[in-house]
C-alpha cells in the first residue's frame, strides 16, 4: 500500500489534537507483531485507506521497530471506526 501524503497529514492534525486536549505525555507506543500493531495497521489501512510512512519504515526495517500512537485501540481515538466496528460485529451476528 502506498503512503498517501494527504490522508497521513489529516491523522497527524487528528493525532496532534488529540494530544493537546488530552495531553502527550505518556503515550503510547506499538510494536510489530503484537495486537495493538494489528489494530492500528486495520485502522489505517481498512478506514483511512493507508498505511503512515513510519508503519512502513519499521515492516522495511529501515526505522525504528516502534511507533507512538495516540492510544492504544485506535477505536479509543476515532468514533468513526468505533461505529464502524460495532456495525461489522452486528452484522457478522446476524450472518451467523
Amino acid at each position: 500500500m502506498k503512503v498517501n501524503a494527504k490522508a497521513e497529514l489529516k491523522y497527524g492534525e487528528q493525532a496532534l489534537k488529540y494530544a493537546r486536549l488530552f495531553g502527550s505525555t505518556g503515550l503510547p507506543t506499538i510494536r510489530l507483531n503484537t495486537p495493538e500493531w494489528d489494530a492500528w495497521r486495520r485502522y489505517f489501512v481498512e478506514h483511512l485507506g493507508f498505511l503512515p510512512h513510519a508503519m512502513h519504515r519499521i515492516l522495511n526495517e529501515t526505522g525504528g521497530g516502534e511507533m507512538t500512537v495516540p492510544v492504544d485501540r485506535p477505536e479509543e481515538f476515532d468514533a468513526s471506526y468505533a461505529a464502524a466496528i460495532e456495525l461489522k460485529r452486528r452484522l457478522e451476528r446476524r450472518a451467523s
